[in-house]
């Protein structure tokens, strides 16, 4: 790969870090909570949310008793879940 030009993952991760999701998140809660109960998640069992962006799926899924990993490419999309997770 060429050094001058940045890699996809770098190109992605700045993407993601420059916007502010919040807004859209509060569009997209009704999706999670409507894909929990899809998914029928149950007490106790593990939950794999990827690319949890502001967290809404995994603190969806938290609710229900289950144990929850979320992960995502941008550290400021997992601070601004860990924030939302502090609030729910």
């Amino acid at each position: 790969m060429n050094d001058d030009c940045p890699s996809p993952t770098t190109k992605s991760k700045t993407v993601w870090s420059l916007g502010c999701y919040k807004e859209i998140a509060l569009i997209l809660l009704p999706v999670s909570a409507h894909l929990e109960k899809l998914c029928n998640i149950a007490p106790h069992e593990s939950v794999l949310d990827v690319a949890r962006g502001t967290g809404n799926s995994t603190i969806t899924a938290r609710r229900t008793g289950a144990k929850v990993t979320g992960i995502d490419v941008t550290p400021e999309m997992l601070a601004q879940a860990k924030e939302e997770a502090t609030l729910a």
